[in-house]
């Protein structure tokens, strides 16, 4: 079994990175909203010229795994103020943590994890913080074994269907 390994890709990666940031959106939410919804919804949050420019931008982290050569996930975290129930003025958002469809179970989500929680101790954050779909249970417990808490519910949009996300709470 190859070694799960993480890597922080460059600007000259971000049309390959938001290829497959796409591709994993689409497995795992493409099912929860119109077609139309759900295009536009890629269009606006995980275009070429956005993650080029996440990747260039200091305060931005991206990470991917990989099973050998092979992408199994990515991490993006974001050095921001935790949202108001929490009152941490340092933390770490992390804005997306998705995998490959075909990588779900084979370690790479622990591997990637663990990358972030690093990331936001380099980073000398309080904690991290996070929203989640409160009906991807997966997500929910995957979160919950890593220590985050749920603190507070908030709406989300895609186009106009709106759902209700926890909102996860991790100390560093």
């Amino acid at each position: 079994m190859p070694t799960i390994t993480l890597q922080t890709p460059g600007p000259d990666a971000a049309s390959e990175l938001a290829a497959f940031m796409r591709r994993c959106y689409v497995a795992a939410y493409g099912h929860v909203a119109s077609a139309a919804d759900t295009e536009a919804h890629l269009i606006d949050h995980y275009n070429d010229a956005l993650i080029a420019e996440a990747l260039a931008d200091p305060t931005h982290c991206l990470i991917r795994s990989f099973d050998g050569v092979t992408p199994t996930g990515y991490a993006w975290l974001v050095q921001a103020a935790a949202p108001a129930p929490l009152h941490a003025t340092h933390a770490v958002e992390l804005r997306r943590f998705y995998l490959a469809p075909e990588s779900i179970g084979g370690g790479s989500a622990d591997v990637l994890m663990q990358g972030v929680l690093d990331q936001g101790r380099r980073w000398f954050a309080r904690g991290v913080f996070l929203t989640t779909w409160k009906e991807s249970e997966r997500a929910v417990r995957f979160y919950g074994r890593h220590g985050f808490r749920a603190l507070d519910h908030v709406s989300f949009r895609i186009g106009s269907k709106a759902f209700e996300d926890w909102l996860l709470w991790r100390g560093l």
